[in-house]
């Protein structure tokens, strides 16, 4: 069970896996995104990220109920979720560039398939993980987009290009921004976490921007989630 305060009201989240998928393991590809950023010319040499931090990513479908304050609900679909056993030290991405991560999975819960890092002048630097019951399958050969633009509540489409042994390209459809505050990852610093479902591949996604900004861009992403955006 989750337990969290929202504003006034007490929250609670009773929910139980109905089947997983194996967690996908990043220890290799942050390993193998460490030595291409550390390859380009200019970059901070004081590494973007920690890379040696231990870090997996499941997806799967789960039933349960959710309460806030006396209204209770029940819910049962598909989820992504991440955990990092350490500290989770992101605050040089945003720096580099603009930081995505998207972690998506399908519908029949056959496979789980993540992109996640920076973009960095014209490069895409990042890597994937792609899960299925039997393998894993990680490669740094990534290009995401952001449509029509990049930026917090600045797209409504997103384009997932995987390359390596198991090439996947998936378009995902934005149905709502979740914005978030990140202070432990650097002042400024948010998070918009797009609720997709997939074209092209039956399935859902969470599909995240994560930038930072000043203190005028701050306020009109307050503006924005203030009128409903």
């Amino acid at each position: 069970m989750a337990e969290a305060v929202i504003g006034n009201h007490e929250f609670n989240a009773i929910a139980g896996a109905t089947r997983d998928l194996p967690p996908a393991d990043f220890a290799a590809g942050f390993e193998l995104m460490a030595q291409k950023v550390s390859s380009l010319e200019g970059a901070d040499r004081n590494k973007p990220f920690r890379h040696t931090q231990e870090h997996y990513e499941q997806g799967g479908r789960s039933k349960g109920h959710i309460q806030i304050g006396d209204r209770r609900r029940a819910f049962e679909g598909l989820f992504v979720r991440d955990h990092t056993w350490s500290e989770r030290d992101e605050s040089g991405m945003s720096k580099a560039g603009y930081r995505f991560w998207t972690a998506s999975v399908t519908a029949d819960t056959g496979m789980f398939f993540n992109a996640t890092g920076m973009r960095i002048g014209d490069q895409t630097i990042g890597v994937s993980v792609i899960v299925d019951q039997n393998s894993q399958s990680t490669t740094t050969e990534i290009d995401v987009e952001f449509r029509p633009r990049s930026g917090l509540l600045g797209f409504n489409s997103t384009r997932n290009k995987i390359g390596g042994d198991r090439p996947l390209e998936v378009k995902g459809r934005a149905l709502h921004h979740l914005v978030k505050y990140l202070p432990g990852s650097g002042p400024g610093r948010f998070d918009d976490n797009a609720i997709s479902v997939l074209e092209g591949l039956d399935g859902f996604g969470v599909h995240e921007f994560a930038g930072t900004l000043t203190s005028d861009e701050i306020a009109k992403v307050e503006a924005a989630e203030g009128s409903g955006i």
